[in-house]
Protein backbone atom coordinates (compact mmCIF):
# COMPACT_ATOMS: atom_id res chain seq x y z
CA UNK A 1 0.00 0.00 0.00
CA UNK A 2 1.45 3.35 -0.97
CA UNK A 3 1.68 6.03 1.70
CA UNK A 4 -1.09 8.62 1.72
CA UNK A 5 -0.44 12.32 1.20
CA UNK A 6 -2.06 14.11 4.14
CA UNK A 7 -0.90 17.61 3.22
CA UNK A 8 -4.30 18.55 1.78
CA UNK A 9 -6.27 17.03 4.67
CA UNK A 10 -5.12 19.39 7.39
CA UNK A 11 -7.55 21.18 9.65
CA UNK A 12 -6.83 23.86 12.26
CA UNK A 13 -5.19 22.31 15.29
CA UNK A 14 -7.99 23.26 17.63
CA UNK A 15 -10.44 21.25 15.54
CA UNK A 16 -8.52 17.98 15.79
CA UNK A 17 -9.21 15.55 18.63
CA UNK A 18 -5.65 14.22 18.51
CA UNK A 19 -4.19 17.62 19.29
CA UNK A 20 -6.30 17.98 22.42
CA UNK A 21 -5.47 14.42 23.44
CA UNK A 22 -1.79 15.39 23.22
CA UNK A 23 -2.38 18.50 25.34
CA UNK A 24 -4.32 16.42 27.89
CA UNK A 25 -1.53 13.85 28.07
CA UNK A 26 1.06 16.60 28.56
CA UNK A 27 -1.02 18.11 31.36
CA UNK A 28 -1.41 14.75 33.11
CA UNK A 29 2.32 14.04 32.92
CA UNK A 30 3.74 17.46 33.85
CA UNK A 31 1.21 19.26 36.05
CA UNK A 32 0.31 16.82 38.86
CA UNK A 33 2.69 16.78 41.85
CA UNK A 34 4.72 19.60 40.35
CA UNK A 35 5.63 20.97 43.79
CA UNK A 36 6.05 17.62 45.57
CA UNK A 37 9.65 17.25 44.51
CA UNK A 38 12.02 19.45 46.49
CA UNK A 39 14.57 21.70 44.81
CA UNK A 40 16.98 19.63 42.70
CA UNK A 41 20.43 20.41 41.39
CA UNK A 42 20.73 23.71 39.57
CA UNK A 43 17.09 24.70 40.04
CA UNK A 44 17.83 26.85 43.07
CA UNK A 45 20.72 28.54 41.28
CA UNK A 46 18.42 30.02 38.63
CA UNK A 47 15.62 30.60 41.13
CA UNK A 48 17.85 32.72 43.37
CA UNK A 49 18.91 34.77 40.35
CA UNK A 50 15.21 35.42 39.67
CA UNK A 51 14.67 36.31 43.34
CA UNK A 52 17.44 38.89 43.09
CA UNK A 53 15.90 40.34 39.93
CA UNK A 54 12.56 40.81 41.67
CA UNK A 55 14.17 42.23 44.81
CA UNK A 56 16.47 44.73 43.07
CA UNK A 57 14.60 45.48 39.85
CA UNK A 58 17.82 44.79 37.92
CA UNK A 59 16.94 42.39 35.11
CA UNK A 60 20.10 43.12 33.13
CA UNK A 61 22.76 41.39 35.22
CA UNK A 62 22.11 37.95 36.74
CA UNK A 63 23.30 38.06 40.36
CA UNK A 64 23.93 35.76 43.28
CA UNK A 65 23.99 37.43 46.70
CA UNK A 66 24.32 40.78 44.99
CA UNK A 67 27.43 39.79 43.01
CA UNK A 68 27.30 39.39 39.20
CA UNK A 69 26.76 35.79 38.17
CA UNK A 70 27.82 35.57 34.51
CA UNK A 71 27.03 31.90 34.02
CA UNK A 72 24.09 31.89 31.59
CA UNK A 73 22.08 34.38 29.55
CA UNK A 74 19.05 35.56 31.51
CA UNK A 75 15.94 34.58 29.50
CA UNK A 76 15.19 31.51 31.62
CA UNK A 77 15.56 33.56 34.82
CA UNK A 78 13.31 36.26 33.37
CA UNK A 79 10.53 33.70 32.86
CA UNK A 80 10.98 32.38 36.41
CA UNK A 81 10.86 35.91 37.79
CA UNK A 82 7.63 36.55 35.91
CA UNK A 83 6.01 33.46 37.44
CA UNK A 84 7.45 34.28 40.87
CA UNK A 85 5.69 37.62 40.76
CA UNK A 86 2.41 35.67 40.59
CA UNK A 87 3.07 32.64 42.81
CA UNK A 88 5.63 34.06 45.25
CA UNK A 89 9.45 34.08 45.50
CA UNK A 90 9.75 30.61 47.07
CA UNK A 91 6.91 28.85 45.24
CA UNK A 92 7.99 25.66 43.49
CA UNK A 93 5.07 26.18 41.12
CA UNK A 94 6.48 29.56 40.22
CA UNK A 95 9.96 28.38 39.38
CA UNK A 96 8.88 25.25 37.46
CA UNK A 97 5.91 26.58 35.52
CA UNK A 98 8.05 28.05 32.68
CA UNK A 99 9.46 24.58 31.97
CA UNK A 100 6.00 23.03 31.93
CA UNK A 101 4.66 25.72 29.60
CA UNK A 102 7.66 25.09 27.33
CA UNK A 103 6.68 21.40 27.19
CA UNK A 104 3.21 22.37 25.98
CA UNK A 105 4.81 24.67 23.40
CA UNK A 106 7.20 22.02 22.12
CA UNK A 107 4.38 19.49 21.82
CA UNK A 108 2.34 22.00 19.81
CA UNK A 109 5.25 22.71 17.45
CA UNK A 110 5.92 18.99 16.91
CA UNK A 111 2.25 18.28 16.21
CA UNK A 112 1.82 21.22 13.85
CA UNK A 113 4.98 20.40 11.91
CA UNK A 114 4.13 16.70 11.67
CA UNK A 115 0.63 17.45 10.38
CA UNK A 116 2.15 18.92 7.24
CA UNK A 117 2.94 15.40 6.02
CA UNK A 118 1.32 12.97 8.48
CA UNK A 119 -2.24 12.16 9.49
CA UNK A 120 -3.40 13.13 12.99
CA UNK A 121 -2.31 9.69 14.22
CA UNK A 122 1.33 10.22 13.21
CA UNK A 123 1.40 13.74 14.62
CA UNK A 124 -0.12 12.49 17.89
CA UNK A 125 2.46 9.70 18.08
CA UNK A 126 5.31 12.19 17.55
CA UNK A 127 4.02 14.51 20.27
CA UNK A 128 3.36 11.68 22.73
CA UNK A 129 6.77 10.18 22.06
CA UNK A 130 8.56 13.40 22.97
CA UNK A 131 6.39 14.05 26.02
CA UNK A 132 6.98 10.60 27.53
CA UNK A 133 10.62 9.87 26.72
CA UNK A 134 12.44 8.94 29.91
CA UNK A 135 14.74 11.96 30.17
CA UNK A 136 12.15 14.38 28.85
CA UNK A 137 9.86 13.52 31.77
CA UNK A 138 12.76 14.01 34.18
CA UNK A 139 13.85 17.45 32.96
CA UNK A 140 10.51 18.80 31.72
CA UNK A 141 9.26 19.19 35.30
CA UNK A 142 12.33 20.97 36.68
CA UNK A 143 13.32 24.64 36.73
CA UNK A 144 16.25 24.02 34.40
CA UNK A 145 16.84 25.83 31.13
CA UNK A 146 16.63 22.63 29.04
CA UNK A 147 12.87 22.72 28.41
CA UNK A 148 12.77 26.38 27.37
CA UNK A 149 15.86 25.96 25.20
CA UNK A 150 14.37 22.87 23.53
CA UNK A 151 11.14 24.72 22.76
CA UNK A 152 12.92 27.71 21.21
CA UNK A 153 15.52 25.72 19.26
CA UNK A 154 12.93 23.24 18.00
CA UNK A 155 10.74 26.15 16.94
CA UNK A 156 13.60 27.83 15.09
CA UNK A 157 14.37 24.68 13.08
CA UNK A 158 10.89 23.31 12.41
CA UNK A 159 9.23 26.68 11.75
CA UNK A 160 12.09 27.60 9.41
CA UNK A 161 11.65 24.38 7.45
CA UNK A 162 7.87 24.78 7.32
CA UNK A 163 8.27 28.27 5.86
CA UNK A 164 10.88 27.01 3.40
CA UNK A 165 8.66 24.15 2.18
CA UNK A 166 5.64 26.43 1.83
CA UNK A 167 7.60 28.79 -0.43
CA UNK A 168 7.25 31.83 1.80
CA UNK A 169 9.47 34.85 1.23
CA UNK A 170 13.13 34.50 2.12
CA UNK A 171 12.94 37.58 4.29
CA UNK A 172 10.24 36.01 6.46
CA UNK A 173 12.06 32.66 6.39
CA UNK A 174 15.34 34.00 7.76
CA UNK A 175 13.81 36.62 10.03
CA UNK A 176 11.64 34.13 11.92
CA UNK A 177 14.34 31.47 12.04
CA UNK A 178 17.07 33.78 13.31
CA UNK A 179 14.73 35.52 15.78
CA UNK A 180 13.82 32.21 17.42
CA UNK A 181 17.50 31.17 17.40
CA UNK A 182 18.38 34.43 19.15
CA UNK A 183 15.82 33.73 21.88
CA UNK A 184 17.23 30.22 22.24
CA UNK A 185 20.68 31.76 22.66
CA UNK A 186 19.32 34.03 25.38
CA UNK A 187 17.96 30.91 27.08
CA UNK A 188 21.13 28.81 27.20
CA UNK A 189 24.00 30.08 25.12
CA UNK A 190 26.05 29.34 22.00
CA UNK A 191 24.55 25.93 21.23
CA UNK A 192 21.59 27.57 19.49
CA UNK A 193 23.34 29.60 16.74
CA UNK A 194 25.74 26.72 16.05
CA UNK A 195 22.88 24.28 15.62
CA UNK A 196 20.58 26.58 13.65
CA UNK A 197 23.31 27.95 11.39
CA UNK A 198 24.92 24.54 10.82
CA UNK A 199 21.69 22.68 10.07
CA UNK A 200 20.26 25.25 7.67
CA UNK A 201 23.56 25.62 5.80
CA UNK A 202 24.10 21.87 5.38
CA UNK A 203 20.47 21.29 4.39
CA UNK A 204 20.45 24.02 1.75
CA UNK A 205 23.90 23.33 0.30
CA UNK A 206 24.15 19.53 0.45
CA UNK A 207 20.57 18.25 0.53
CA UNK A 208 18.60 20.81 -1.50
CA UNK A 209 21.51 22.26 -3.51
CA UNK A 210 19.84 25.63 -3.00
CA UNK A 211 22.76 27.96 -2.46
CA UNK A 212 20.76 31.03 -3.55
CA UNK A 213 18.56 30.91 -0.43
CA UNK A 214 21.63 30.72 1.79
CA UNK A 215 23.79 33.25 -0.02
CA UNK A 216 21.18 36.00 -0.17
CA UNK A 217 20.71 39.45 1.28
CA UNK A 218 17.69 38.15 3.18
CA UNK A 219 20.02 35.81 5.06
CA UNK A 220 22.09 38.81 6.08
CA UNK A 221 18.93 40.57 7.25
CA UNK A 222 18.03 37.56 9.38
CA UNK A 223 21.55 37.52 10.82
CA UNK A 224 21.26 41.23 11.59
CA UNK A 225 17.98 40.58 13.44
CA UNK A 226 19.72 37.84 15.45
CA UNK A 227 22.46 40.29 16.43
CA UNK A 228 19.92 42.99 17.30
CA UNK A 229 17.87 40.72 19.57
CA UNK A 230 20.90 39.27 21.32
CA UNK A 231 22.66 42.62 21.40
CA UNK A 232 19.72 44.32 23.11
CA UNK A 233 20.81 42.46 26.24
CA UNK A 234 24.42 41.65 25.44
CA UNK A 235 25.72 45.17 24.81
CA UNK A 236 24.50 46.83 28.03
CA UNK A 237 25.49 43.68 29.92
CA UNK A 238 29.01 43.86 28.49
CA UNK A 239 29.27 47.56 29.38
CA UNK A 240 28.31 46.71 32.97
CA UNK A 241 30.45 43.61 33.64
CA UNK A 242 33.26 43.83 31.06
CA UNK A 243 34.65 41.33 28.61
CA UNK A 244 35.48 38.69 31.20
CA UNK A 245 31.88 38.55 32.31
CA UNK A 246 30.66 38.17 28.73
CA UNK A 247 33.14 35.34 28.17
CA UNK A 248 31.89 33.60 31.29
CA UNK A 249 28.29 33.58 30.03
CA UNK A 250 29.29 31.39 27.09
CA UNK A 251 32.13 29.29 28.50
CA UNK A 252 31.23 28.49 32.11
CA UNK A 253 30.89 24.89 33.25
CA UNK A 254 27.51 23.50 32.19
CA UNK A 255 27.74 24.66 28.58
CA UNK A 256 28.36 22.01 25.94
CA UNK A 257 31.50 23.85 24.82
CA UNK A 258 32.97 23.23 28.27
CA UNK A 259 32.73 19.46 27.76
CA UNK A 260 35.52 19.31 25.16
CA UNK A 261 38.09 19.08 27.94
CA UNK A 262 39.04 15.45 28.48
CA UNK A 263 42.50 14.46 27.28
CA UNK A 264 42.33 10.87 28.55
CA UNK A 265 42.20 8.64 25.48
CA UNK A 266 40.44 5.82 27.27
CA UNK A 267 37.69 8.15 28.44
CA UNK A 268 37.20 9.52 24.93
CA UNK A 269 36.94 6.05 23.40
CA UNK A 270 34.56 4.87 26.10
CA UNK A 271 32.33 7.90 25.60
CA UNK A 272 32.20 7.49 21.81
CA UNK A 273 31.36 3.80 22.18
CA UNK A 274 28.65 4.17 24.84
CA UNK A 275 26.99 7.54 24.15
CA UNK A 276 24.61 6.29 21.40
CA UNK A 277 23.36 3.54 23.71
CA UNK A 278 22.90 6.00 26.57
CA UNK A 279 20.86 8.15 24.21
CA UNK A 280 18.67 5.19 23.30
CA UNK A 281 18.06 4.56 27.01
CA UNK A 282 17.25 8.24 27.60
CA UNK A 283 14.57 8.15 24.87
CA UNK A 284 12.88 4.89 25.91
CA UNK A 285 10.35 3.46 25.26
CA UNK A 286 10.00 5.10 21.86
CA UNK A 287 13.60 4.64 20.73
CA UNK A 288 12.75 0.94 20.25
CA UNK A 289 10.92 1.97 17.06
CA UNK A 290 13.91 3.79 15.55
CA UNK A 291 15.72 0.63 14.31
CA UNK A 292 13.03 0.54 11.59
CA UNK A 293 15.21 3.08 9.76
CA UNK A 294 17.99 0.50 9.41
CA UNK A 295 15.99 -1.20 6.66
CA UNK A 296 15.88 0.05 3.09
CA UNK A 297 12.15 -0.54 2.54
CA UNK A 298 11.21 2.36 4.76
CA UNK A 299 12.86 4.88 2.48
CA UNK A 300 10.78 3.68 -0.48
CA UNK A 301 7.55 4.26 1.44
CA UNK A 302 8.16 7.68 2.98
CA UNK A 303 6.02 9.43 0.38
CA UNK A 304 5.09 12.94 1.52
CA UNK A 305 7.33 12.49 4.55
CA UNK A 306 10.48 12.20 2.45
CA UNK A 307 11.57 15.85 2.56
CA UNK A 308 10.68 16.40 6.25
CA UNK A 309 12.47 13.16 7.11
CA UNK A 310 15.52 14.39 5.19
CA UNK A 311 15.46 17.65 7.14
CA UNK A 312 15.08 15.92 10.49
CA UNK A 313 17.91 13.55 9.57
CA UNK A 314 20.06 16.56 8.68
CA UNK A 315 19.33 18.10 12.08
CA UNK A 316 20.49 14.91 13.79
CA UNK A 317 23.53 14.38 11.57
CA UNK A 318 24.84 17.93 12.01
CA UNK A 319 24.27 18.20 15.75
CA UNK A 320 24.99 14.69 17.04
CA UNK A 321 28.81 14.90 16.70
CA UNK A 322 28.86 17.90 19.07
CA UNK A 323 27.78 15.57 21.88
CA UNK A 324 29.16 12.31 20.56
CA UNK A 325 32.75 13.56 20.43
CA UNK A 326 32.58 15.78 23.51
CA UNK A 327 34.11 13.45 26.14
CA UNK A 328 32.22 14.92 29.09
CA UNK A 329 28.85 15.42 27.37
CA UNK A 330 25.76 13.85 28.93
CA UNK A 331 22.50 12.88 27.26
CA UNK A 332 20.62 15.93 28.55
CA UNK A 333 22.79 18.12 26.29
CA UNK A 334 21.02 16.50 23.33
CA UNK A 335 17.51 17.00 24.71
CA UNK A 336 16.92 19.85 22.25
CA UNK A 337 17.04 17.30 19.39
CA UNK A 338 14.71 14.77 21.01
CA UNK A 339 11.78 16.34 19.07
CA UNK A 340 13.49 15.25 15.85
CA UNK A 341 13.71 11.68 17.12
CA UNK A 342 10.04 11.90 18.11
CA UNK A 343 9.06 12.96 14.58
CA UNK A 344 10.84 9.90 13.18
CA UNK A 345 8.82 7.79 15.63
CA UNK A 346 5.63 9.43 14.37
CA UNK A 347 6.52 8.47 10.79
CA UNK A 348 7.00 4.84 11.83
CA UNK A 349 3.63 4.68 13.61
CA UNK A 350 1.85 6.36 10.68
CA UNK A 351 3.30 4.00 8.10
CA UNK A 352 2.33 1.00 10.24
CA UNK A 353 -1.27 2.19 10.33
CA UNK A 354 -1.31 2.66 6.54
CA UNK A 355 0.13 -0.78 5.81
CA UNK A 356 -2.05 -3.80 5.10
CA UNK A 357 -1.37 -7.50 5.19
CA UNK A 358 1.64 -9.29 6.62
CA UNK A 359 4.20 -6.63 5.76
CA UNK A 360 7.49 -6.02 7.54
CA UNK A 361 5.98 -2.84 8.96
CA UNK A 362 3.05 -4.65 10.50
CA UNK A 363 5.25 -7.37 11.99
CA UNK A 364 7.54 -4.74 13.50
CA UNK A 365 4.63 -2.80 15.01
CA UNK A 366 3.01 -5.96 16.38
CA UNK A 367 6.27 -6.92 18.07
CA UNK A 368 6.46 -3.48 19.66
CA UNK A 369 2.86 -3.69 20.89
CA UNK A 370 3.42 -7.23 22.16
CA UNK A 371 6.52 -6.13 24.05
CA UNK A 372 4.58 -3.22 25.55
CA UNK A 373 1.85 -5.62 26.71
CA UNK A 374 4.43 -7.82 28.42
CA UNK A 375 6.26 -4.95 30.13
CA UNK A 376 3.11 -3.17 31.28
CA UNK A 377 1.63 -6.44 32.53
CA UNK A 378 4.68 -7.37 34.58
CA UNK A 379 5.13 -3.87 36.09
CA UNK A 380 2.45 -4.11 38.84
CA UNK A 381 3.59 -7.63 39.73
CA UNK A 382 7.15 -6.35 40.13
CA UNK A 383 6.02 -3.48 42.32
CA UNK A 384 4.00 -5.83 44.51
CA UNK A 385 7.02 -8.07 45.00
CA UNK A 386 9.15 -5.03 45.82
CA UNK A 387 6.57 -3.89 48.36
CA UNK A 388 7.00 -7.20 50.17
CA UNK A 389 10.70 -6.49 50.58
CA UNK A 390 10.16 -2.87 51.60
CA UNK A 391 12.13 -3.06 54.85
CA UNK A 392 15.27 -4.23 53.07
CA UNK A 393 15.18 -1.68 50.24
CA UNK A 394 16.25 1.98 50.08
CA UNK A 395 13.81 4.64 51.21
CA UNK A 396 10.83 5.15 48.92
CA UNK A 397 11.37 2.16 46.61
CA UNK A 398 8.43 0.25 48.07
CA UNK A 399 5.29 1.98 46.83
CA UNK A 400 2.31 3.00 49.02
CA UNK A 401 -0.77 0.79 48.79
CA UNK A 402 -2.88 3.49 47.10
CA UNK A 403 -0.34 3.91 44.32
CA UNK A 404 -0.06 0.13 43.88
CA UNK A 405 -3.82 -0.13 43.45
CA UNK A 406 -3.87 2.72 40.91
CA UNK A 407 -1.03 1.16 38.90
CA UNK A 408 -2.69 -2.25 38.87
CA UNK A 409 -5.92 -0.74 37.50
CA UNK A 410 -4.06 1.41 34.95
CA UNK A 411 -1.96 -1.55 33.80
CA UNK A 412 -5.10 -3.62 33.25
CA UNK A 413 -6.71 -0.88 31.15
CA UNK A 414 -3.52 -0.31 29.12
CA UNK A 415 -3.01 -4.03 28.45
CA UNK A 416 -6.62 -4.44 27.33
CA UNK A 417 -6.30 -1.44 24.98
CA UNK A 418 -3.07 -2.80 23.51
CA UNK A 419 -4.46 -6.31 23.00
CA UNK A 420 -7.40 -4.87 21.06
CA UNK A 421 -5.09 -2.60 19.06
CA UNK A 422 -2.79 -5.50 18.17
CA UNK A 423 -5.66 -7.43 16.64
CA UNK A 424 -6.53 -4.49 14.38
CA UNK A 425 -3.02 -3.24 13.67
CA UNK A 426 -4.03 -1.65 10.35
CA UNK A 427 -6.79 0.51 11.82
CA UNK A 428 -5.67 4.07 12.68
CA UNK A 429 -8.28 4.45 15.42
CA UNK A 430 -6.94 1.42 17.27
CA UNK A 431 -3.35 2.56 16.78
CA UNK A 432 -4.25 5.90 18.38
CA UNK A 433 -5.51 3.82 21.28
CA UNK A 434 -2.20 1.93 21.42
CA UNK A 435 -0.09 5.12 21.36
CA UNK A 436 -2.10 6.70 24.17
CA UNK A 437 -1.97 3.49 26.23
CA UNK A 438 1.84 3.30 26.08
CA UNK A 439 2.34 7.04 26.61
CA UNK A 440 -0.23 7.27 29.41
CA UNK A 441 1.21 4.33 31.34
CA UNK A 442 4.76 5.70 31.00
CA UNK A 443 3.56 9.03 32.34
CA UNK A 444 1.80 7.38 35.28
CA UNK A 445 4.91 5.39 36.19
CA UNK A 446 6.98 8.56 36.28
CA UNK A 447 4.44 10.74 38.11
CA UNK A 448 3.76 7.92 40.56
CA UNK A 449 6.56 5.42 41.10
CA UNK A 450 9.58 7.50 40.08
CA UNK A 451 8.48 10.65 41.89
CA UNK A 452 7.63 8.64 45.01
CA UNK A 453 11.21 7.39 45.13
CA UNK A 454 12.72 10.79 44.35
CA UNK A 455 10.59 12.61 46.91
CA UNK A 456 11.37 10.05 49.62
CA UNK A 457 15.11 10.23 48.98
CA UNK A 458 15.45 13.98 48.39
CA UNK A 459 16.82 16.39 50.96
CA UNK A 460 14.28 18.92 52.19
CA UNK A 461 16.07 21.71 54.06
CA UNK A 462 12.99 23.96 54.24
CA UNK A 463 12.12 22.93 57.79
CA UNK A 464 15.66 23.34 59.11
CA UNK A 465 15.98 26.75 57.48
CA UNK A 466 12.64 27.89 58.88
CA UNK A 467 13.79 26.83 62.34
CA UNK A 468 17.06 28.72 61.84
CA UNK A 469 15.18 31.90 60.93
CA UNK A 470 13.29 31.64 64.20
CA UNK A 471 16.57 31.38 66.11
CA UNK A 472 18.06 34.50 64.56
CA UNK A 473 17.36 37.79 66.33
CA UNK A 474 14.97 40.20 64.59
CA UNK A 475 16.58 42.21 61.81
CA UNK A 476 19.83 40.18 62.06
CA UNK A 477 21.57 39.93 58.71
CA UNK A 478 23.41 36.76 57.84
CA UNK A 479 26.90 37.09 56.34
CA UNK A 480 28.48 34.37 54.21
CA UNK A 481 32.20 33.75 53.93
CA UNK A 482 32.30 33.07 50.22
CA UNK A 483 29.13 32.19 48.26
CA UNK A 484 26.50 30.39 50.29
CA UNK A 485 24.92 27.34 48.68
CA UNK A 486 22.15 28.39 46.28
CA UNK A 487 19.72 25.85 47.78
CA UNK A 488 20.05 27.55 51.15
CA UNK A 489 19.70 31.01 49.61
CA UNK A 490 16.47 29.99 47.86
CA UNK A 491 14.72 28.71 50.97
CA UNK A 492 16.18 31.43 53.21
CA UNK A 493 14.74 34.05 50.81
CA UNK A 494 16.42 36.97 52.59
CA UNK A 495 19.60 38.89 51.69
CA UNK A 496 22.80 37.11 52.72
CA UNK A 497 25.71 39.56 52.62
CA UNK A 498 28.73 38.20 50.77
CA UNK A 499 32.33 38.68 51.95
CA UNK A 500 35.50 36.88 50.76
CA UNK A 501 35.89 33.31 51.98
CA UNK A 502 39.50 33.87 53.02
CA UNK A 503 38.83 37.02 54.98
CA UNK A 504 41.94 38.83 56.31
CA UNK A 505 42.06 39.42 60.05
CA UNK A 506 41.88 43.17 59.62
CA UNK A 507 38.55 42.79 57.84
CA UNK A 508 36.97 40.59 60.49
CA UNK A 509 34.76 43.48 61.58
CA UNK A 510 32.81 43.14 58.32
CA UNK A 511 31.20 39.92 59.59
CA UNK A 512 28.12 40.31 61.76
CA UNK A 513 27.13 38.23 64.74
CA UNK A 514 25.74 35.39 62.60
CA UNK A 515 27.53 34.08 59.55
CA UNK A 516 27.77 30.97 57.36
CA UNK A 517 30.12 29.23 54.98
CA UNK A 518 29.80 26.33 52.52
CA UNK A 519 31.64 23.11 53.26
CA UNK A 520 32.14 19.90 51.24
CA UNK A 521 33.05 16.75 53.14
CA UNK A 522 34.71 15.03 50.15
CA UNK A 523 36.71 18.07 49.08
CA UNK A 524 37.47 19.98 52.26
CA UNK A 525 38.58 23.52 51.70
CA UNK A 526 40.47 25.00 54.64
CA UNK A 527 38.95 28.16 55.94
CA UNK A 528 40.45 30.35 58.61
CA UNK A 529 37.98 32.48 60.50
CA UNK A 530 39.74 35.49 62.04
CA UNK A 531 37.67 35.58 65.24
CA UNK A 532 36.27 33.28 67.92
CA UNK A 533 33.00 31.64 67.02
CA UNK A 534 30.68 28.80 67.90
CA UNK A 535 28.57 26.60 65.58
CA UNK A 536 24.83 27.11 65.55
CA UNK A 537 23.64 24.45 63.09
CA UNK A 538 24.52 22.72 59.84
CA UNK A 539 22.13 22.66 56.86
CA UNK A 540 22.40 19.78 54.37
CA UNK A 541 22.42 20.96 50.75
CA UNK A 542 22.69 17.51 49.17
CA UNK A 543 20.21 16.35 46.55
CA UNK A 544 19.76 13.02 48.34
CA UNK A 545 19.39 12.27 52.04
CA UNK A 546 22.59 10.92 53.58
CA UNK A 547 23.54 10.02 57.15
CA UNK A 548 26.46 12.41 56.78
CA UNK A 549 25.88 15.29 54.33
CA UNK A 550 28.47 15.99 51.66
CA UNK A 551 27.44 19.50 50.63
CA UNK A 552 26.45 21.55 53.65
CA UNK A 553 26.23 25.06 54.96
CA UNK A 554 27.64 25.72 58.42
CA UNK A 555 25.92 28.47 60.42
CA UNK A 556 28.05 30.08 63.11
CA UNK A 557 27.73 32.75 65.78
CA UNK A 558 30.51 35.16 66.49
CA UNK A 559 31.56 35.21 70.15
CA UNK A 560 31.71 38.64 71.80
CA UNK A 561 35.27 39.95 72.36
CA UNK A 562 36.78 39.39 75.80
CA UNK A 563 36.98 42.38 78.13
CA UNK A 564 40.21 43.33 79.93
CA UNK A 565 38.83 42.20 83.28
CA UNK A 566 38.11 38.74 81.91
CA UNK A 567 41.39 38.53 80.06
CA UNK A 568 43.69 38.92 83.14
CA UNK A 569 42.58 35.77 84.97
CA UNK A 570 42.98 33.78 81.78
CA UNK A 571 46.59 34.94 81.45
CA UNK A 572 47.32 34.08 85.07
CA UNK A 573 46.44 30.47 84.45
CA UNK A 574 49.31 29.98 82.02
CA UNK A 575 52.42 28.14 83.12
CA UNK A 576 54.72 31.08 82.60
CA UNK A 577 53.59 34.52 83.72
CA UNK A 578 55.49 37.72 83.09
CA UNK A 579 56.89 39.43 86.17
CA UNK A 580 55.22 42.72 86.93
CA UNK A 581 57.40 45.21 88.85
CA UNK A 582 55.75 47.08 91.71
Amino acid sequence: MSPTDHSSARAPLWRETEFWLLMLLTALVYVPRLADQTIRGEESRWATVAQQMLATGDYLIPRQQGAPFPDRPPLHCWTIAACMSVFGPTSLWGIRLPSVLAMFGTGTVIYAYSRRFLAPLGALAAGCAFATMAQTMQLGRLAESDSLFTFLLTSSLLVWHSLYESGRSRLLLWSVGFALAALATLAKGPQAPVYFGGVTAVYLLLVQRDWRTLLSWQYLCGGALFVAILGAWQIPFAMAVGGQGVLGVYTQEGHLIHRFTSSHLGGVVRHVATYPFKLLLATLPWSLLLPAYLGSWIYRTLGAARRPAAFVATCLAVTFPTCWFAPDAVTRYYLSLFPCLAILVGIVVQRCAESSGATWWMASWRRYVSGSIALIGVTPLTLIVIAGWGQQLPRGVAQPLAWLALIVVAAGIAVAALVIARRGADQPRLQRQAVLAVAGFCGLIYVGVVLNVVVAQSTNPAGDIAQLKQQLPPHAQLTSLGPAHHMFNFYFAEPVRLVPRLLPAERGHEVGEYFCFAQNRDEPQPIEIPFDWEPVTTISCDRTRRPEPVDMLVIGRRKPPLTAARAIPQRETTSEQPTVSP
